[in-house]
């Protein structure tokens, strides 16, 4: 869970942060590195977002009211967000897709296809994740269908499919969270990402890079296993993309492990966070930022 009672699903990539609106504390977004193509230019009014989600090149927030701003490289319709743009609860992203959760339980995927990860979902679902070429959405009984590039085995329905609550995608593997707070991963093991750590317990969300997993305990403990290995206390959230993270600390400031710079000052007041490949995410109360920032860097933070 987030800081303010934001509940928060990282999703690979990326991410992707996945977030319910109503309810939920708002702000404005703080973009920082790459913008070769305006991933970093928040559109106005730069105010009411509640989540945020990154693609390769694009940037994806949800506002309290229920509709999507996409801003970034729009050459697969990733930015084109699907008519009515109203109802939205969560978002995530990818390479060049975006999905989005309705509150009436449908998904939809839009942008890049040519694996099959976009498309309608009507259904009663409760949870999205993008990948890098595949999508996974989790029904309201617990049950996770996956889409699109399967040659690692990621689309394939996971063992004992049922009892899960939230799920994270990366590029070849997938995570599904069960609600006895237990991770189980499949796909692409070539970097050990589907070897859980354990004891595999106390989970309440997941994420998931490129080659890399995230579990988050309920302690604030993050543990990151496969291409890269990481652990940090302190956590509130997280998200992950290629092979960088960003993590909502518990006292409100945001640190990451990325290629993406250093985190704009004043790192304080966040409320959610949203890693892409080349450039970070995070949303600030309205009471601690006035207006969003945009940051752009080359020199990694390790915080």
């Amino acid at each position: 869970m987030g800081r303010h009672g934001i509940a928060v699903l990282a999703c690979a990539i990326a991410i992707a942060v996945s977030a319910t609106a109503a309810g939920q504390s708002e702000g404005t977004i703080v973009a920082w590195g790459s913008n070769t193509v305006g991933q970093c230019d928040v559109p106005g009014p730069n105010a009411g977002f509640v989540a945020v989600a990154a693609g390769s090149y694009h940037s994806l927030g949800l506002r309290s009211d229920g509709s999507i701003e996409a801003w970034g490289h729009n050459d697969r319709g990733q930015c084109d967000v699907p008519e009515p743009n109203e109802g939205y609860v969560a978002i995530a992203a990818d390479f060049e897709h975006s999905v989005a959760l309705r509150s009436d339980g449908s998904v939809i995927a839009w942008g890049r296809s040519f694996e099959g990860q976009c498309g309608s979902f009507i259904a009663d679902y409760i949870a999205i994740a993008a990948g890098a070429y595949h999508t996974l959405v989790v029904r309201t009984d617990g049950a996770i269908l996956a889409v699109g590039l399967n040659d690692e085995g990621q689309s394939d329905a996971p063992p004992s499919n049922w009892g899960f609550t939230a799920a994270a995608a990366g590029r070849f593997h997938s995570l599904g969270l069960k609600s006895t707070g237990q991770i189980v991963a499949w796909g692409s093991n070539s970097y050990g990402q589907c070897d859980v750590p354990s004891p595999n317990s106390g989970f309440v969300a997941v994420a998931a890079g490129w080659n890399s997993s995230c579990g988050l305990k309920a302690d604030g403990t993050l543990v990151v296993w496969g291409g890269s290995s990481y652990s940090r206390t302190g956590v509130s959230a997280v998200s992950a993309a290629g092979n960088s993270f960003c993590m909502l600390m518990d006292d409100g400031s945001v640190a990451t492990v990325s290629s993406f710079g250093q985190v704009p000052e004043p790192n304080s007041g966040y409320l959610a966070v949203g890693a892409g490949y080349n450039h970070g995410l995070a949303i600030r109360t309205l009471a601690s930022s006035a207006e969003g920032t945009t940051w752009g860097s080359i020199k990694a933070l390790y915080r």
